[in-house]
């Protein structure tokens, strides 16, 4: 989709160049995990990519009552830098190319909390916990700012136990 929101083909061909490095350390119970992605592509013009993605995640990992219940506990942060984000056209429910307005790059940090009992998973995850400690809101799409702070909860119950 073009930056009038109407269908365009793209003659040339664009070659995506993407470099991602992955990551975990392990000491004790902590956990260490981390991706590092960064990405250019040769129609910069008509495919807006972010160039760097990063996502960290520091839990720890522990099993209670007789190794039956593993619980995770830990922080998540993730960083997406500035780049011309898709526009969004809500009649048409399609994102399309826009050269106006970068989205900042934004750092968030999460809290969660995983509990694995058998074939059920329980989480409990607070989002964005430094929501207006840096700006007042960020965008993932260019006039759609994206939730504050967010607390969610799940549970997945499989009754069979594999």
């Amino acid at each position: 989709m073009n930056n009038e929101a109407l269908p365009e083909q793209y003659a040339p061909v664009v070659t995506i160049d993407q470099l991602k490095l992955e990551k975990t350390f392990l000491i004790g119970g902590f956990h260490f995990e981390n991706n590092l992605t960064i990405q250019k592509n040769s129609g910069e013009d008509q495919i807006h990519l972010a160039p760097l993605f990063t996502l960290h995640s520091l839990f720890y990992q522990h099993k209670f009552f007789s190794n039956k219940m593993l619980t995770d506990i830990g922080v998540n942060a993730a960083y997406n830098s500035e780049y011309y984000a898709d526009n969004f056209m809500p009649s048409t429910g399609l994102f399309y190319r826009q050269d106006e307005m970068k989205t900042e790059g934004y750092l968030r940090f999460d809290l969660f909390l995983r509990i694995k009992i058998k074939s059920a998973r329980i989480f409990l995850k607070m989002e964005n916990i430094n929501d207006n400690m840096q700006k007042s809101a960020y965008y993932l799409t260019p006039h759609y700012p994206q939730p504050g702070k967010v607390f969610r909860f799940g549970l997945v119950w499989r009754f069979f136990d594999q």
